[in-house]
């Protein structure tokens, strides 16, 4: 008999590559300048992959049913040597726990931000697909590409889409027995309230139509990375849970990573230092 329990490990924001830049930048390098650099060195971010071996020893000694990383894999989406580094940490998962990956803005944003049709398909070709649905013990997850509604400019088509295919998905019948759909995003739609700007850390535009999409269908949960700190907070139903970076946290936060229970009676999670 299928397990009626889903137990789960986020990661977030492992970003190789991200202490380097902070360095390049703040020794009065030109930002722009360091996003289209093509000389970059595994060294840099020995950190940020020390990290995340860490973390997915970790991972391969609690057995998760899946483990989810919430996007910003690397620092530059077009980087191979950052792809070859995290991929190489990837495959010292134990092939017998599953990894689902969500697209971050440094994964699929050409300036950090903004998706484009070839920034998405090398996304595609290199990490999977970036939206998709799978069913784990009771639990639907959906997982979405949050960069496509938060800097939607300059591929319109496919945010407009995106926004159609979740409508679907959460109002597709399923022969399993369902008792919660979890969203899985890089992006939490807001922080503090969904009234509040919260800058860069958080989705802009496309908050109010993801949230009324996700309220209309009774989701409750919502996990998200992006904020690099550790940030819980709710709409009427909806928990908005963001969890630090697993590379390289904000100013007062630490590496760490989330572990989710699912049951039929509900969804628990706990964070959990990593050093």
């Amino acid at each position: 008999m299928q397990s009626t329990t889903t137990n789960f490990m986020i990661l977030a924001d492992p970003q190789l590559g991200l202490g380097e830049f902070r360095k390049r930048r703040d020794a009065g390098g030109d930002p722009v300048r360091l996003r289209e650099r093509t000389d970059s060195h595994p060294s840099e971010w020995a950190d940020e992959a020390a990290r995340l071996a860490r973390a997915i020893e970790v991972a391969n000694k609690l057995r998760p049913d899946f483990v989810a990383v919430l996007g910003d894999m690397v620092m530059q989406w077009n980087d191979d040597r950052q792809l070859q580094s995290v991929n190489e940490a990837f495959s010292r998962l134990s092939p017998e726990i599953p990894l689902h990956r969500v697209s971050g803005n440094h994964d699929v944003g050409v300036d950090f931000l903004s998706p484009t049709t070839e920034s998405l398909d090398r996304y595609r070709k290199n990490h999977g697909p970036d939206r998709y649905s799978f069913i784990s013990g009771n639990c639907r997850f959906i997982v979405i590409n949050s960069s496509l509604l938060d800097s939607p400019e300059l591929v319109p088509g496919e945010a407009a889409m995106h926004l159609r295919w979740l409508e679907q998905e959460l109002s597709a019948p399923t022969t399993d027995q369902i008792d919660h759909t979890v969203v899985l995003s890089h992006h939490p739609p807001f922080l503090q309230n969904i009234s509040v700007d919260d800058g860069v850390y958080s989705l802009r535009p496309g908050r109010r139509a993801i949230v009324q999409v996700l309220e209309n269908h009774g989701v409750e949960y919502l996990f998200a990375g992006h904020t690099h700190g550790n940030f819980i907070t709710r709409h009427n139903q909806l928990r908005v849970i963001a969890t630090t970076a697993i590379g390289l946290p904000q100013p007062g936060h630490r590496s760490g990573y989330r572990l989710v229970s699912v049951r039929p009676e509900g969804v628990s999670h706990s964070f959990h230092l990593l050093d």
